[in-house]
């Protein structure tokens, strides 16, 4: 159950006024520049819209300080505090104050208030690649006048690049067949991703020792190539050399603890320097990042500036591609391993009291042993896992994922269309092109995924036929119909953090004084189908609701004596 119960304005002078709402429909009527628009985009900056320096609007600047904002929802209490600087927040839940330090937090809170379903969604940000919260969701919630009459991208917010990128992920969540399915898939894609990463950088730090062991094996005029998969071959073939050097197993045996430790220092010192190198790398790509997040914030409201967008988007990923990838950790665990084998090399050699002197050893005597020793350190330490089979198991779950998301869960689909059809046939005995409508054979609307449209159609013959032409009015009244049948499929889903609210701004406008009274049969019919509880609707008209035949739960009006529109400390001239 849902309701914003009031709304408390609080002037620069410390003068408060209050509105109090109702659960259903509350109706926010007055003329033209009485700040209804301004009230509707009130309701959505107390929800956490991002709107800088408020303070500095006309409407608002030296009289409106500060808001609170009382909501119930499922047995709980809240209230939120903003000021219209942008600088304070609040939040008392159930009586107890919580402290709010910026919006982000502020945000955070109220989307686990708006999760209703007991069980955290995290499938649903794993989904999408993206963070989805009840903010993304509010694409349902508001419908403005300079968007009233669009069939095709529906609502609203679509004009906005920050709700229109995530469009098609997040309707894609919506009517997937199987989201849980997908986010399993997508995680065990990740993780496969990350070993077969692990096993390529392991793949060449172990190159490295083949091409180690064949710089030595050419020092001793072998001309047999180490592959990896010969070493019993190039055992012998190196044990042949040593006795032809009269180098026995038994005179080399400390010899070999020498020349490994020798060699130990210089791998050491080698990958010392390529982690410091990483980690550079590692600094340039935190910083790259905070750049195109600092660039997103700053035009994310910016539609003309999206382009700019998608090419720094696009420069970014082409400089990671360019830059040569090793796996940080993996490095470092390497490295862990050779201190610790050259710490026991160092103590056997000290208490045998052996002082190295690499010129101990003539160049093929010091070949015999290093080629031993880098072979015998790739047969222990390298155990490869299949890389191969890792990479076709990660195509397979690949082209799985692709076949689930080009899946659509049609029943929902076909049930928000007959939704909206039964919503909008409910105005047939108030409005003649309603009436005329249903005498086509089969009428219906549907609901397009693709597109965000809805597409009236009707039967001719044994064909199904698309209507494109119609009024605003007729378009308006299909589109109010959407966002009602998408509240309606919202509630039923019960597992996303969305606010049950509807605001629509002035949605009579292209209607006549007649037709206009479809709008109020659209809405009863609305709340016979869902509890006014569950959702509260606002509306901001200039007519009085009779004109509408809409049946109010709570009228307010924006004139009245003292008062010229929403902001009572604002005096208009």
């Amino acid at each position: 159950m849902f309701s914003i119960e009031c709304l408390e304005l609080i002037s620069c002078s410390g003068e408060s006024f209050r509105y109090s709402f109702s659960s259903g429909v509350n109706y926010i009527q007055g003329p033209n520049s009485s700040g209804k628009t301004e009230f509707y985009n009130f309701l959505d900056y107390m929800l956490g819209a991002e709107k800088k320096k408020l303070s500095e609007s006309p409407w608002f600047k030296g009289s409106l300080q500060a808001a609170k904002m009382q909501i119930s929802f499922n047995g709980h209490g809240f209230s939120l505090y903003r000021d219209l600087a942008g600088d304070e927040f609040g939040l008392v839940i159930d009586g107890i104050p919580y402290k709010v330090s910026d919006l982000a937090e502020y945000r955070n809170y109220l989307n686990t208030l708006f999760l209703e379903s007991a069980d955290d969604p995290t499938n649903l940000s794993e989904y999408v690649g993206q963070e989805l919260t009840y903010r993304t969701f509010t694409l349902f919630s508001f419908l403005s006048e300079a968007t009233v009459g669009r069939i095709s991208g529906f609502f609203s917010k679509l004009l906005e690049t920050k709700y229109r990128v995530k469009q098609r992920p997040l309707f894609d969540y919506l009517f997937s067949i199987n989201p849980d399915r997908i986010a399993f898939l997508q995680r065990k894609i990740t993780e496969l991703g990350k070993r077969a990463r692990e096993l390529e950088s392991q793949r060449d730090f172990f190159n490295h020792y083949l091409d180690a062991v064949n710089q030595e094996l050419a020092k001793l005029g072998i001309v047999e190539r180490f592959d990896g998969s010969n070493a019993a071959v190039i055992s012998e073939l190196i044990e042949t050399a040593a006795i032809s050097i009269n180098l026995d197993s038994s005179s080399s045996l400390m010899a070999n603890d020498v020349v490994e430790a020798d060699q130990l220092r210089n791998d050491i010192k080698a990958q010392k320097q390529m982690i410091r190198e990483l980690r550079g790398t590692k600094a340039q790509d935190e910083k790259r990042y905070r750049l195109l997040d600092r660039l997103n914030s700053l035009i994310a409201d910016d539609d003309s500036r999206a382009d700019l967008l998608g090419q720094t988007c696009n420069l970014l990923g082409e400089i990671e591609a360019s830059i040569p990838r090793k796996d940080l950790d993996f490095q470092k665990e390497l490295l862990a391993r050779k201190v610790s084998r050259l710490t026991q090399l160092e103590a056997k050699l000290t208490a045998a009291n052996v002082v190295f002197n690499p010129l101990d050893f003539n160049e093929k005597s010091k070949a015999v042993l290093v080629s031993n020793e880098y072979l015998s350190q790739y047969l222990a330490l390298y155990k490869p896992d299949d890389l191969d089979d890792i990479k076709k198991e990660i195509s397979r779950l690949k082209k799985e994922l692709l076949n689930l998301k080009h899946s659509d869960d049609d029943i929902s689909i076909y049930s928000i269309s007959d939704t909206v059809t039964d919503l909008y046939h409910s105005a047939s005995q108030v409005s003649s092109f309603v009436e005329s409508d249903f005498k086509q054979l089969d009428f219906h609307i549907k609901f397009q995924k693709e597109g965000v449209g809805l597409q009236p159609t009707f039967s001719e013959g044994d064909d199904s036929v698309d209507v494109f032409t119609g009024s605003r009015a007729r378009h308006t009244l299909m589109q109010i119909c959407g966002y009602l049948a998408f509240m309606r499929y919202l509630l039923q889903k019960r597992n996303v953090p969305f606010v049950p609210l509807l605001a629509f701004d002035h949605v009579s406008s292209p209607f006549d004084d007649g037709s206009c009274r479809a709008i109020g049969a659209i809405i009863s019919k609305f709340y016979s189908l869902v509890d006014k509880k569950e959702v509260q609707l606002f509306l901001f008209e200039t007519e009085e609701p009779d004109a509408l035949g809409v049946d109010v739960d709570k009228y307010i009006s924006l004139v009245s004596n003292g008062r010229t529109g929403f902001n009572p400390f604002y005096k208009a001239d």
